[in-house]
């Protein structure tokens, strides 16, 4: 077996359910591995296209990941398009927080003198909405409050809640983080969908208009990871992306790739592209 082909090989096997501690680097690193061997040796119908589902990967932990791989060994040769397969799988897994956030959470469960600990997967649907620097932000008053708090866990979610609808826009209302990982939607509205109202002001179809989860998860990946100089507003650029269609909204967005760090204005910068699409006259 050559090198190339036994280090894919170790990566599927780590896939298989080997357990070892591994930084974020070394899970990825034998994530695309993974999908090298894949289409090397999976027997896949079509070649998993590593680039196309980049980002859905970088959300989530490389475990959970490689943990998705490993149910391709037997379902392989049954799925026409692994690469649509294996972004739908990741979009039903729950963002990632950064090591630092993870840690930090932990030292206060185990330091903090909390009434009671705080609960990860509550908090992590809420935080994940926000850069690591913002969600630290609103973790470091703990440190006095700590022993003051009653509920640590719905004292975060507020917070977050909040320094979301400052950085992002009022789209995101009293159901923030609902069916996060589930399918069912990100934010906003009772029901618990990410819903947002027209640049006009008014409302659409129901009162509300609602982006497809693969642009709210590309969106939310540019905020995170983008390098962006200012944070995408969701409310503002939503009523555009859905006019344009889920598939032009996702190549406008692909061409934002690079470019992150000299957008001055990121959320105009994609307005103006949807418009540009739609020949609507720039204001």
């Amino acid at each position: 077996m050559k090198g190339g082909d036994a280090a894919a090989a170790a990566a599927f096997a780590e896939a298989q359910g080997t357990k070892r501690k591994m930084s974020w680097e070394e899970g990825f690193s034998k994530v695309q591995k993974t999908i090298g061997w894949y289409n090397h040796h999976g027997g896949l119908q079509s070649q998993i296209m590593f680039k196309d589902c980049r980002q859905h990967l970088e959300a989530i932990h490389p475990k959970a990941a490689l943990k998705i791989l490993a149910e391709l060994k037997e379902k392989a040769p049954t799925i026409r398009n692994p690469t649509a397969w294996l972004c739908a799988a990741v979009e039903k897994t729950p963002m990632e927080l950064d090591h630092k956030l993870k840690k930090t959470i932990v030292w206060y469960n185990r330091h903090g003198n909390l009434v009671e600990p705080i609960h990860y997967d509550e908090v992590q649907k809420t935080l994940a909405m926000l850069p690591t620097e913002d969600a630290l932000n609103i973790l470091k008053p703990l440190e006095e409050k700590g022993a003051t708090i009653a509920k640590p866990t719905s004292w975060i979610c507020k917070a977050a809640q909040k320094r979301a609808q400052q950085l992002y826009g009022e789209g995101f209302g009293k159901g923030f983080g609902k069916g996060f990982g589930k399918g069912t939607g990100y934010a906003g509205g009772d029901s618990g969908q990410w819903v947002f109202v027209d640049a006009g002001g008014s409302a659409g179809k129901g009162g509300k208009v609602e982006l497809d989860q693969k642009l709210k998860r590309t969106i939310l990946w540019y905020n995170r990871h983008g390098n962006l100089q200012t944070q995408i507003s969701y409310d503002e650029v939503a009523p555009y992306l859905q006019a344009v269609g889920t598939e032009e909204a996702l190549k406008i967005l692909k061409g934002m790739e690079g470019k992150g760090p000299q957008l001055r204005n990121p959320t105009q910068w994609l307005v103006s592209a949807a418009q540009k699409q739609l020949g609507v006259a720039m204001m």
